[in-house]
């Protein structure tokens, strides 16, 4: 049986606790390091030291006035507070397909509006996460355990029946139970861990500590100390119960009992996240907090002592040279008369009384220094942000300071945003694993609004933008939008497309109201816009249909493209070089620069930069119609899109209607049939209606196929 010692003394080596316990008490701040301060420990010391030959009673009254301003919880608080206002959202699917949120099982509903063990307060998943980038940012490392409630067992480890009602409701028809729970576990508790070959926890060890008082007539001496130990299969807990005011246990005792069980996760259920050393907030500013913190106190200590002058009483010698004087001859008047409001003191001819204090040089100089420690903690923020890929031009863009605090902020948000997304899927892989549904794959959206712009600043542009002439539906469609997004963040993406169309409609009857030669001045910029390859020509016939006032866009689309293809070669053709011909030229797709841009533009709202990188290697063609059967459907059983049958349905009836966004196929450098590499609902759409896919084509190389192949896994925001 293992001993005390054996898991009492051993710390990994990346354990930290006096530092992580230093960190935690600067952040706290307030009565947290009051109490760490009122007591000798180690970790007063190192905050508070006291100086070199100062008196006991001395260095008691300088911590009593100690003062400290919290500038770490200021600068750690605003990362999360605008990392959290767009709050993260799980989808599940699979193959990377865009899910609307809800379409998550109704057990991972239930675990997202709450992680909270049962019966304790209510959590939601993104309160349980927010604690998570909390721990992350101040200790660099974060650790959350995730566990299902125990079922009830016999002594042999057997399932037993419920003892109550309540047990029979938390379980599920197969036996597994209706809630799953998560809760961060501090990096102090976690003593030891071990990694397998393959990077992942073979198992780790956390310690507690307790001290339950069963009834009123009892102490509240009795400790309860467990180390608990999970592995990839089961947990352990060893408790030793003991009375701390008559003894602690012994490096030889054993444990007082012993808990055992399995568990299904087939990992270990402690998570561990950490962040890189640029992003780690709170070991930027520990030292600087220690160093104001001192600083500031001996500025007020000084201060304090300076207010209270001393009085200085020069007495006249009483030399008979200088005259007989009885008063001269008290050699005690300075202190046998009370000075005050009212009284008189009574001294000799050449008798001086001053007051006398302390140089006000030095305290110039701690002033000046305080403000340089100030500025360099709120530097910090731009450190961490120089510590992101690509940081440096967009610190440089923004000259003021405010504007410059902005930035940081969002480059800093932007890239803890990623970080936290990955943690989110880790998690819940985790639970599913737990379910035995390993197969499932998790979408996550949110944690990416990062508005470099205060709203004042978003509505002078936009005023000052309305004095810009641009005659241009696209553009004032697409900016209209993005204002009223800025404006009103926390929209759901069916509410943003409700907004674009209402601004699109409403841009439409303006133009159609015009009259004859605004009209043409209208189609004469759009089609300049599209020569200049500013819009595409798909683009250009929707919006010029739309200055006609063509409302029912599915059932008149024909009649769209040739009044608008008239309308464009008509009023545009010296403009593009073109000549009036049939309505399907303007449809007739691009090549080279233009379809390279308007695919990297169709993918760049729903993936990260890195993962379409590859669209620029491509030599694109489209959009163009794909016989069904030079597309491989062969794996279409494994699209997520398969089994969403009613949005299949939706798409197929948009697209019947004249909806022609185009797919993402392409082709690998052995040839064969096109892949699909995006837009897998709409190419069932397709093969529902037994029509050719229109789409972007290419054929890629071995490493341009693996990207696109593998672009979903990197998918931001779900539409």
């Amino acid at each position: 049986m293992i001993d005390y010692k054996t898991l009492s003394t051993t710390r990994h080596r990346a354990y930290d606790g006096d530092y992580w316990c230093k960190i935690r008490i600067l952040y706290e701040g307030a009565k947290t390091l009051k109490d760490a301060l009122a007591t000798s420990s180690k970790v007063r010391t190192e905050i508070f030291p006291q100086h070199l030959g100062e008196e006991p009673d001395v260095y008691a009254e300088r911590i009593k006035r100690s003062c400290y301003v919290n500038y770490l919880s200021q600068l750690v608080d605003y990362i999360i507070s605008v990392l959290f206002s767009d709050p993260v959202k799980v989808t599940a699917g699979g193959d990377g397909e865009d899910l609307k949120p809800g379409s998550v099982a109704p057990f991972y509903e239930d675990f997202y509006r709450n992680t909270a063990q049962p019966g304790s307060r209510p959590v939601t998943f993104n309160e349980a996460l927010r604690r998570v980038a909390l721990d992350a940012l101040l200790f660099k490392r974060a650790w959350l355990l995730v566990e299902f409630p125990k079922k009830p067992t016999d002594a042999d480890g057997n399932p037993i029946a419920p003892a109550s009602r309540y047990d029979e409701e938390q379980l599920e028809a197969g036996g597994q139970y209706k809630r799953a729970y998560c809760c961060s576990v501090d990096p102090e508790c976690v003593y030891d861990w071990e990694r397998a070959e393959d990077g992942e926890l073979a198992w780790a060890l956390i310690h507690d500590k307790d001290y339950p008082r069963p009834t009123v007539d009892a102490k509240r001496t009795t400790c309860v100390e467990t180390f608990t130990v999970y592995d990839r299969s089961t947990w352990t807990r060893y408790v030793w119960e003991y009375d701390e005011e008559k003894s602690v246990p012994k490096d030889t005792d054993k444990p007082t009992r012993v808990e055992s069980g399995p568990h299904n996760f087939g990992r270990v259920p402690l998570l561990d996240f950490t962040i890189p050393d640029g992003l780690w907030a709170g070991g930027k500013m520990e030292n600087i907090a220690v160093e104001l913190f001192n600083k500031l106190s001996a500025l007020s200590w000084g201060q304090y002592r300076s207010l209270f002058q001393v009085i200085a009483v020069t007495l006249q010698d009483a030399d008979p040279k200088n005259g007989f004087s009885p008063i001269a001859e008290d050699q005690n008047r300075a202190i046998n008369q009370t000075l005050g409001p009212g009284r008189v003191w009574v001294g000799a001819e050449r008798d001086q009384i001053r007051y006398i204090g302390p140089d006000s040089a030095p305290f110039a100089e701690a002033r000046a220094y305080l403000a340089e420690l100030r500025d360099e903690m709120h530097r910090v923020l731009h450190q961490m942000a120089q510590s992101v890929d690509n940081s440096g031009a967009a610190l440089k863009r923004s000259g003021e300071s405010k504007k410059m605090d902005r930035a940081a902020g969002a480059i800093v948000s932007r890239e803890l945003g990623r970080l936290f997304r990955e943690i989110t899927v880790a998690i819940y892989q985790t639970i599913a694993a737990g379910r035995n549904e390993r197969d499932k794959v998790w979408s996550v959206s949110g944690l990416e609004s990062y508005d470099e712009q205060s709203p004042m600043d978003v509505i002078t542009e936009a005023v000052q933008l309305e004095n810009v002439n641009i005659p241009s539906p696209t553009w004032q469609t697409i900016h209209r939008h993005n204002l009223a997004i800025k404006l009103t963040p926390g929209l759901t993406d069916e509410q943003r497309d409700k907004v674009y169309e209402e601004i699109q409609n409403t841009l439409a009857s303006t133009a159609a109201a015009k009259s004859p030669d605004e009209q043409r001045g209208i189609v004469q910029a759009t089609a300049a816009a599209h020569q200049a390859g500013i819009i595409s020509r798909q683009t250009a016939t929707q919006h010029l249909a739309n200055m006609f006032g063509v409302k029912d866009v599915g059932v008149e689309h024909a009649k769209i493209d040739a009044e608008a293809d008239a309308a464009m070669n008509r009023e545009g053709a010296s403009l593009m070089g073109g000549k009036s011909g049939d309505a399907g030229d303007m449809d007739d797709g691009a090549e080279g620069t233009e379809a390279v841009d308007a695919v990297y533009q169709q993918l760049a709202d729903d993936f990260e930069p890195k993962a379409i990188e590859w669209v620029h290697e491509v030599d694109w063609e489209g959009p163009t119609d794909v016989p069904l059967e030079e597309i491989d459907f062969s794996g279409q059983d494994a699209w997520a899109a398969s089994k969403h049958e009613a949005k299949v349905n939706k798409f197929a009836k948009k697209i019947s209607d004249g909806f022609k966004k185009p797919a993402i196929l392409v082709k690998g450098p052995d040839g064969g049939k096109y892949r699909v590499a995006d837009g897998h609902h709409r190419a069932l759409a397709y093969k529902q209606l037994n029509k050719p896919v229109r789409a972007y084509i290419a054929t890629v190389d071995k490493d341009g196929f693996a990207a696109a192949m593998e672009m979903h896994s990197s998918q931001k925001v779900q539409s």
